[in-house]
């Protein structure tokens, strides 16, 4: 994720990049020549795992977006989500894991020690990495959420929004995010914001998949020199973003045409309510059937159904 964060308190700053803290602050350092992770006691060893991840992911992801750093990338591991929600001005949802501020360079995480994510520690650190270098890529100039979001999970190699199950049935249903709303992604519940990240992935693809892989880059390049999303997408890939939206939908429309039908949950709950109303169409059925039998009963016998006491 990737937003401004708007509070960092300075109490809660280390002093310097790989030196020992004042014995009033609570934070440890842990630097290499590319990052400084800090955190607090309890956290060393996951520390150390963050340093080694980064440091193995980094020479390929600068390498392909062309980056060349000019100051360290600063983690900071949240002790507990009081500190996170003080880190982040309390402008993350619940469900965020992680977040990084590309102007400031630094990526705010969830300990594991109060907070189990969903994704392996590779994917979730890659994720946010890749935010901070596009936005030392563009100079930290506007990109859309989608594109944002989708360079992060198609970069680190996310497998989580691959199936587009959500999308199959978004689109089906009619319920698929226009992509300039997915901008306010961190106002939507859990399982909206899971398929705006479903249709920012696919997005992605479809873009690298119809103009090449080269194509972003390039991209980022533009963005960086014309300052403005529109113009610089349309001066890469002469279309405008309102057709390229079209043209994927329309690359949706054939690719999740028949998606449903070997949907094995969805026939399974079809079924099931095929079921319940098969079986109290025959109760009905048995209920009426009976009634019928005891009003012949009562015909054919000759005898009011009881006897009236005589006076």
């Amino acid at each position: 994720m990737r937003i401004l964060l708007l509070v960092l308190l300075a109490s809660l700053m280390p002093a310097a990049h790989g030196q020992a803290q004042s014995t009033r602050s609570p934070w440890q350092t842990l630097s290499s020549a590319v990052f400084s992770v800090y955190y607090q006691k309890g956290d060393s060893v996951n520390a150390r795992t963050i340093l080694t991840i980064l440091e193995k992911e980094f020479p390929s992801l600068s390498s392909e977006l062309g980056i060349k750093l000019t100051s360290p990338i600063g983690i900071y591991i949240a002790p507990s989500r009081i500190s996170f929600n003080r880190l982040t001005g309390g402008a993350i949802p619940h469900w965020g894991e992680a977040v990084a501020d590309a102007r400031k360079q630094i990526i705010i995480v969830k300990s594991p020690r109060w907070f189990r994510s969903n994704n392996r520690p590779r994917t979730l650190l890659t994720h946010e990495l890749v935010h901070i270098l596009v936005g030392i890529a563009t100079n930290n100039a506007t990109l859309p959420r989608w594109l944002n979001e989708g360079l992060a999970i198609y970069i680190s190699g996310e497998t989580e929004y691959a199936d587009g199950r959500e999308i199959a049935h978004a689109r089906f249903s009619d319920q698929l995010i226009p992509l300039k709303q997915i901008d306010a992604m961190f106002a939507f519940e859990q399982f909206q914001a899971h398929l705006a990240y479903q249709q920012a992935f696919s997005a992605t693809s479809y873009l690298v998949e119809t103009y090449g892989h080269t194509a972003l880059s390039a991209l980022l390049q533009n963005v960086r020199r014309e300052r403005n999303f529109e113009r610089a997408f349309q001066k890469t890939f002469a279309v405008s973003t309102q057709r390229f939206e079209q043209d994927w939908r329309a690359w949706l429309e054939k690719k999740y045409r028949y998606t449903f039908l070997v949907d094995f949950e969805y026939w399974l709950w079809l079924v099931i309510v095929l079921l319940f109303f098969a079986a109290f169409l025959m109760v009905q059925r048995r209920k009426r059937r009976k009634l019928a039998e005891w009003e012949q009963s009562e015909h054919t016998s000759g005898e009011p159904p009881y006897s009236a006491p005589e006076n």
